[in-house]
């Protein structure tokens, strides 16, 4: 039978510091399955902020969903419809937020914004009166998410 070795390089002890453990450590985070776990705000039930070791998304899973939805060249699609781009781009967004947001829901913020921005870019290629009107394009785009917010995914989770 096998046994389980242990890889030096990628074997470490870290340090789960927070409001209660508070000594100073090389290691006090990692990564796992995507997951950033280290130590981060939180507030209790009576409001009062605390640290607690917490998991979010990691940086680099971030990073690698930021360039798929460069992949996706949305700007480039301006012969759909906003309700087309969202019944193609909804399943894997949705299910994006559904895995990263069990956890530390607003790590999701930034990619939320860079979702909006890169749909801002779409209109402002497809409608030409907003080409160089960056906040008309945005109020625009605010005033479809009050209209139907359950358009996109991510539109549930933050709001425009």
């Amino acid at each position: 039978m096998p046994s389980l070795e242990l890889h030096p390089g990628k074997t470490k002890i870290v340090y789960c510091k927070d409001s209660n453990r508070t000594k100073q450590w090389e290691n006090t985070c990692f990564d796992f399955l995507g997951f950033s776990f280290r130590a981060r705000s939180a507030a209790n039930q009576s409001g009062i902020a605390f640290s607690s070791f917490q998991p979010a998304v990691s940086r680099s899973s971030l990073k690698a969903i930021k360039q798929t939805i460069r992949g996706w060249k949305i700007h480039a699609k301006t012969s759909e419809s906003l309700q087309d781009l969202a019944k193609v781009l909804n399943p894997v967004i949705r299910g994006w937020f559904q895995y990263y947001g069990r956890f530390y829901r607003t790590a999701l913020q930034l990619l939320a914004k860079h979702l909006d921005d890169r749909l801002a870019k779409w209109a402002r290629r497809k409608f030409k009166s907003f080409k160089n009107r960056r906040n008309a394009v945005n109020n625009w785009l605010r005033g479809i998410c009050k209209e139907n917010p359950k358009l996109f995914a991510h539109w549930q989770y933050f709001r425009v």
